[in-house]
Parts: C-alpha cells; structure tokens; sequence
C-alpha cells in the first residue's frame, strides 16, 4: 500500500520480528537481577524497622515476557497502522517504536485480569488517542531529539515520535498543562499527583488489611487437616 520495495519489506519484518523476539528476553535477564535486590531490600528494611512493611515499587517491564503482552502487542501492529490512517488528524506513523508496544500492555493487565480479548480492545481504544497525542506532542519531542541527537531525525521529516513515550496521556496532559496553563496548570498536576499518592497509599492499607485477614484463616486450615 505504501509503495515499498519488496526486499525492504522482508528486511523491515525481520528487524521488527527480532526486536520484539529479543527485548522480552533481555528485559528477563534484567527481572533476574532486580528480584533478589527487591526481596534483599525489603530483609534489611523489616531488619532495621522492625514492625513496618515497605513496598518497593518496580518496573512494569516486569510483565513484559508475559504471553497475553506478546499476542495483543503482535495483534496491534497492523491495527495501530491502519488507525494511523484513517484517523482525521493524525500525522503520526509509527514505524520503528511499534516493538514498544510491549512495554503500554503491562499497565494495562492488573486491570483487564489478563485477558487477551479484553487487553487487545482497550489497547486499540487507546491507540486512537493515543495517535492524536503523538501528533499534538510532536514538536516538542522532535526538539528534545535534536537537542539530544539531531542526526537521528530522517531528512525531510518534520516531526518524530515514539508510541511508549509520545502517545502517552500522561506525557500529554503535563506537557499541555505545563505549556498553555502554566501556574495553574502547575498547580493542577501537583494536586492530581497528592491525590494519586494518597489513593496509593490507601489500597497499600487495604490490601495489607485483607492478607492479615487471610493469613490466621490459611494457619487454621492447616491446623485442622
């Protein structure tokens, strides 16, 4: 549909095959390495601060491997490039950063329940705006990557983007608020991430509340097989 020689075809889907074959593989290695940091980490803090419990946050590359990530990122590609152009407004094309797809679906798990049907819906769904995020955002992250590396950016294109960074709500709610509102903006987000911090906090409680329910009923099963 795009015109494309046939060879840079097949050279584009084995890059895009290997890419999202190895990063899982590589993200395991680092899992490896940060699990027993995170279950030392939270020895020496019971050590030190007996009668406290800590929860160590951690990336959500975490469930990169998983299966449901791999097969609604894989199912999404040629969604996502369909979306890109049909969609009025959108000036984003995704190309090289559709491998990070991989790394949006592992948000999204805790709350569909691992559900491939249901992942696969709600990652189309925030594709859409998603695209026109990229689009709005698009000036702003080409000058981050001109100040950065300015001969990453092909000649003749006028703005890049990266579908785990620039489609991102988040990225374009601070950047629009922070630009166009300035203090209150500013003010807003501080709120919002007070609000989240307490929220957080909160189910920490709760879900610490609910295992020390479960933890005397699973001792007095055991005890009375």
């Amino acid at each position: 549909m795009a015109q494309y020689p046939v060879d840079k075809i097949m050279k584009l889907a084995i890059i895009l095959s290997a890419v999202m074959v190895l990063i899982p593989r590589i993200t395991s290695m680092f899992i490896e390495g940060l699990s027993p940091i995170s279950k030392r980490s939270q020895e020496l803090i019971s050590t030190k601060l007996p009668g406290r419990s800590f929860s160590i946050g951690m990336t959500p590359a975490l469930l990169v491997g998983h299966p449901v990530t791999l097969v609604a990122s894989l199912f999404l590609v040629p969604v996502i490039l369909l979306l890109a152009v049909i969609i009025p407004g959108n000036q984003f094309l995704p190309l090289g950063s559709l491998a990070g797809l991989i790394y949006i679906f592992p948000l999204i798990l805790p709350y569909t329940k691992r559900n491939l049907i249901r992942s696969f819906i709600t990652g189309a769904i925030m594709m859409v705006f998603g695209l026109l995020f990229a689009t709005s955002v698009g000036q702003i992250f080409t000058q981050s990557v001109k100040m950065v590396q300015a001969n990453l950016i092909p000649a003749g294109t006028t703005y890049v983007g990266s579908i785990d960074f620039a489609t991102s709500p988040l990225a374009w709610a601070v950047y629009e608020l922070s630009t166009h509102f300035a203090v209150v903006g500013a003010a807003v987000l501080v709120v919002f991430a007070l609000a989240l911090m307490v929220w957080n906090r909160k189910a920490i409680i709760s879900e610490e509340s609910a295992e020390a329910v479960e933890a005397p009923e699973a001792a007095e099963t055991v005890t009375g097989r």
